[in-house]
């Protein structure tokens, strides 16, 4: 079974509910990571294992990483039946990787900011700052978002996209909000 992007629906909520523990719990023994140079577009091909307690299956990540693409990282996810080694699904893992790394970047400005802090700067226009965006929103209100990027049409671009989903946003830095996301 292929799952792309689409396919896949996270509740935020829960999910950074087992984020948080999983990272207050740490692993025992850490996955290997092999990396691979490539190309001189193709930074990295890197492959990530990932086994979880109590879940009887197993992932193995196989990603690249261009700069000079959008998105930067693509790859697919093989998730395996750990019993037999089966392949049970291949998974598109540009999204969940964006909504993964979000989520942590989120997490930490959540856990940080003060409880009542509402607007946020975020630096970097990309599917990162978005990610990173929509997952703080999962966690707390957000009523504005200003942001910068070294492309223009790029802030403008968030800029719709952040006021379709209701904040209000602009390319105005001049009052930095009170929570700030590093998505570069």
């Amino acid at each position: 079974m292929v799952i792309g992007a689409g396919d896949v629906e996270i509740d935020l909520p829960r999910l950074a509910v087992e984020l948080t523990e999983a990272l207050r719990v740490g692993s025992a023994e850490p996955g290997r990571r092999v990396r691979v140079p490539v190309t001189a577009d193709v930074t990295a091909m890197i492959l990530v294992p990932g086994l979880a307690p109590g879940i009887p299956a197993y992932t193995v990540k196989v990603h690249a990483k261009n700069p000079n693409r959008s998105p930067a990282i693509t790859g697919v996810i093989c998730l395996h039946d750990l019993a037999t080694g089966d392949l049970l699904a291949l998974i598109d893992s540009a999204g969940l990787t964006a909504i993964r790394t979000g989520l942590g970047g989120a997490l930490g400005a959540h856990l940080l900011a003060r409880p009542d802090a509402r607007h946020v700067t975020v630096i970097g226009a990309g599917a990162q700052g978005r990610a990173q965006l929509v997952a703080l929103a999962a966690l707390r209100p957000i009523e504005s978002v200003s942001v910068r990027d070294t492309n223009p049409a790029a802030e403008a671009e968030f800029v719709a996209w952040a006021e379709r989903l209701g904040i209000a946003a602009s390319t105005d830095l001049g009052d930095v909000g009170e929570i700030v996301l590093m998505a570069t």
